[in-house]
Order: structure tokens, then sequence, then C-alpha cells
């Protein structure tokens, strides 16, 4: 069966009617065949579970190791106590809430983090460089320059 290609709408909104920021990780160190990933609100579970948002292709972790949560206040991470320890920036974490451009290693992987509030043109983090969030914002791009989509990606429900 083909995989479906999927669509992804930055203008989220939680339960309550609040905006999402718009949220992808890049893969930066780790065997991956799609280094970009959208992170689908509000969870995003990392873990050898095939089920998993992002499956980590290592005999060292959990079946669920972490997760990334995203509200209306951000983009937090939690490390749920299994080994190998997470750092997060130049420090040990077992939670943070993260901004743009962090960075997460954990074990043989690291991962970059990208948020973007799209309806205010803000990106929240540490990198103030201006790039296709803020084009994206501006009216200058459509989604398919925001995010890269892979036309035989799927979320993990869908294979």
């Amino acid at each position: 069966m083909p995989h479906k290609p999927f669509t992804v709408s930055p203008l989220r909104e939680d339960r309550f009617g609040r905006r999402l920021p718009a949220v992808q990780v890049e893969i930066v160190r780790g065997r991956v065949r799609r280094p970009l990933r959208i992170v689908k609100p509000p969870l995003f579970l990392l873990g050898a579970a095939g089920d998993c948002d992002l499956v980590l292709g290592d005999p060292r972790f959990p079946q669920v190791h972490s997760y990334l949560l995203v509200n209306s206040d951000g983009v937090s991470f939690r490390h749920l106590g299994s080994a190998p320890e997470v750092v997060v920036g130049n420090r040990r974490v077992e939670s943070a809430q993260l901004l743009d451009g962090d960075t997460i290693i954990t074990g043989p992987f690291e991962f970059k983090i990208r948020i973007c509030d799209v309806l205010s043109n803000h990106r929240r983090g540490r990198d103030s460089a201006a790039g296709p969030f803020e084009d994206f914002a501006a009216g200058k791009r459509g989604i398919e320059n925001f995010f890269p989509l892979d036309d035989s990606a799927t979320w993990p429900n869908e294979r």
C-alpha cells in the first residue's frame, strides 16, 4: 500500500481555542530517512516503540523514552527517567521548556528544535536571523516552504 502524503496546518488551536506554535524536530545526528519531522500537537513521543512519533532505533532506549508537549505556552520536553540521560543545551535535564534552536542530545542522537509562533511572526528562541518562519508568517511563503513535506512521509497511525 503506498504511503499517503500528509499536510500540516501551522495554525492549530488547543481545546480552548488558543493558538499553538508550529514545531519541527531536525535530526542532526543519527541515521534517518527523513531528517525533518513535524511535531503534531499536543504530544510527540520519542522511544523504541514502533508507534512513537520518532522511533529511536537503538537497543539502549526504552519503548517510550521522552516526549515533547506543545501547548499555548510553548514547547516543553520531559525525559521519563530511563537511560540514556538527556542533555538540553549544555545541561543534563529531566524536563525543560524549549526555545527555538535548542538542541537535545540523548545517546547517539542529537535533535534541533524549531519553534514558530506563526500568528505573531515571533520565533520563540535563541536564533534571531530571519528565515522561512518569518517569511511564512509574513505571507511570503506557503506551507510547502515552511516545512519541507515528503510525499512518502506518514504519521505512525497511517502506516
